[in-house]
């Protein structure tokens, strides 16, 4: 993970914004997405329904996932992140974040309470680790 180590992830601040509504709406549900961007920095924010409808754990609705990954590939843009939250914890990865990262060369940023405030971390996940990623907010 070493080649990581500069890695960073440029965020909007309407979409950063769009992160922490998301997970308001869906507390005290986890609630997930993807970030759509070219090079580092954001383009769109998705909605992804969560299916498992859970306080603890998501899984992203299939066919949501599909069209998503769809309008990214129509419009030259890229995966940039996938997001989700912890709402009544902090923004740290899980066990169970750990052992579904289906997608380990992508960026994870989770959302989680830090008191009354939400807070947003990034990371990258491996099955048995992670490293926190810088998110700059323009």
């Amino acid at each position: 993970m070493d080649q990581l180590k500069n890695l960073r992830i440029v965020l909007h601040n309407h979409h950063f914004s769009k992160i922490i509504s998301i997970a308001q709406a869906w507390s005290p549900l986890e609630s997930c997405g993807i970030i759509a961007g070219v090079g580092q920095t954001s383009k769109k924010v998705y909605e992804i329904s969560n299916v498992l409808n859970s306080t603890s754990e998501y899984l992203m609705d299939a066919e949501e996932m599909v069209k998503t990954f769809w309008e990214i590939e129509t419009k030259d843009w890229e995966t940039l992140a996938f997001f989700h939250s912890h709402p009544l914890s902090p923004p740290i990865p899980s066990s169970t974040d750990l052992e579904r990262n289906y997608y380990p060369k992508t960026p994870h940023l989770i959302v989680g309470q830090k008191g009354k405030n939400w807070d947003v971390r990034g990371y990258y996940l491996t099955r048995s680790d992670y490293r926190e990623i810088m998110i700059k907010i323009i």
